[in-house]
């Protein structure tokens, strides 16, 4: 089969896609990474057809605007940028789609899914985080721990349309819409989740973390997936770890733009408590000359966190997953979007706790650290649910074969 996976953001949105691609390439098909040029460097490293959608500088326009991450403003700043997206992306994809068997897109690539109704392509999604699937059973909880499922259900009815009609479609497809016209398609609505497909959309988590509800026939799980930008020992990094206690690894993503703040954090604790931190972050430079504060750009996560003792993350899926895999604690500062729901998850299911806000004081920081690591509750849980990823066939091997089982099985439904 000819296959195009379409995805744009950061690490976090790419390299699964990267790997479910690689997965069905080893299988034989012909499958193309469409996503923005800043990753074509690691594509060719990892032998992975390519081809850029958007440019390099627009990805970097978009993670250093600090309302990217902002509580409030984030979502009108997404729609603007999903926006722009789906206008530069539009006339490449669709000079390359045509002939495709199948699409699988990330759920803001609005082009693949207007390009698949238009050219009657099989569409599919591949979702990283359970708030992407929609559901009227359970829904997403937001900034601060609001959750919703805990109103009346004639309250908890009406939410979605509301916050699509009030909060959230004022922000976001009006060039998609205004070019769905163009091609004689019907305007879309609810973009936060309109990427959803009900031919397939696979959720690359396992059930017992967020089970499909009763209204996602279409939704079915994998696992959580380990995978790594980097794929070797860092030998440089696990002699620092060696030299002292076991420390705390530090990562809020590769968008975050207030590393230098957080490292002046991280150094007070450990000149108040005596604790030492891995930080891992958008900067270049490593610094490793500090033994209680190790500043690095990247490295091989797993075999870290295998020699540390909490993982302090923004909640980004892929990290999270990293964390539950290596059966570590973990302490959520969610930043923004599908974060706070996936901390609350977390938190949910006694794997780690959250700490609602931003910019924490080292005091508070510390607080909630040693609350986390005192917990036997959350060490046990974690070691469970460790194990139980263990048993799992592995989650980009499992995508592979939905995907397959799907398009070689069942007749796209060309009425769709």
């Amino acid at each position: 089969m000819k296959l195009a996976f379409i995805t744009d953001g950061t690490w976090g949105d790419i390299l699964p896609f990267a790997f479910v691609l690689k997965e069905l390439k080893g299988r034989g098909h012909e499958a193309t990474l469409f996503t923005n040029a800043f990753y074509e460097t690691f594509a060719h490293t990892h032998d992975i057809p390519f081809a850029s959608t958007t440019s390099a500088a627009s990805r970097t326009e978009f993670l250093s605007n600090p309302d990217l991450w902002h509580p409030t403003r984030g979502i009108a700043f997404l729609g603007k940028a999903t926006d722009e997206m789906f206008e530069e992306s539009y006339p490449i994809l669709e000079e390359k789609l045509r002939e495709m068997d199948a699409i699988i897109s990330h759920s803001f690539t609005y082009a693949a899914k207007t390009l698949a109704e238009k050219y009657n392509i099989p569409y599919i999604a591949l979702y990283t985080a359970p708030m992407q699937a929609r559901s009227l059973h359970r829904f997403p909880v937001f900034y601060g721990g609001k959750n919703p499922n805990t109103l009346p259900w004639f309250i908890r009815k009406i939410f979605y349309p509301i916050g699509d009609r009030f909060f959230l479609d004022p922000y976001f497809g009006k060039k998609v819409n205004k070019k769905r016209k163009e091609l004689g398609l019907a305007p879309a609505s609810s973009f936060v989740h309109w990427g959803t497909s009900d031919f397939l959309t696979i959720g690359l988590w396992p059930s017992w973390y967020a089970q499909p509800e009763i209204d996602q026939p279409f939704l079915k799980t994998t696992t959580f997936p380990q995978i790594e930008f980097n794929t070797h020992d860092d030998p440089e990094l696990i002699d620092w770890i060696q030299r002292g206690a076991q420390p705390t690894v530090v990562t809020l993503g590769s968008g975050y733009l207030f590393t230098e703040s957080l490292k002046v954090t991280l150094e007070e604790i450990s000149r108040s408590h005596g604790e030492r931190f891995i930080l891992i972050g958008p900067h270049e430079e490593r610094d490793m000359a500090n033994d209680t504060v190790a500043v690095i750009h990247n490295t091989h996560l797993s075999s870290v966190l295998a020699r540390s003792k909490l993982l302090i993350n923004h909640g980004g899926a892929g990290t999270l997953a990293q964390g539950v895999h290596a059966g570590i604690p973990q302490l959520i500062i969610p930043q923004g979007h599908d974060q706070h729901d996936n901390a609350f998850r977390i938190q949910e299911h006694n794997l780690g706790d959250v700490l609602w806000s931003q910019h924490p004081t080292a005091e508070e920081l510390y607080i909630k650290m040693q609350s986390v690591l005192s917990s036997t509750l959350i060490h046990e849980q974690c070691i469970k649910a460790k194990n139980q990823l263990e048993e799992d066939t592995d989650a980009c091997v499992r995508a592979a074969d939905l995907i397959e089982e799907k398009l070689h099985r069942e007749p796209f439904n060309t009425s769709r």
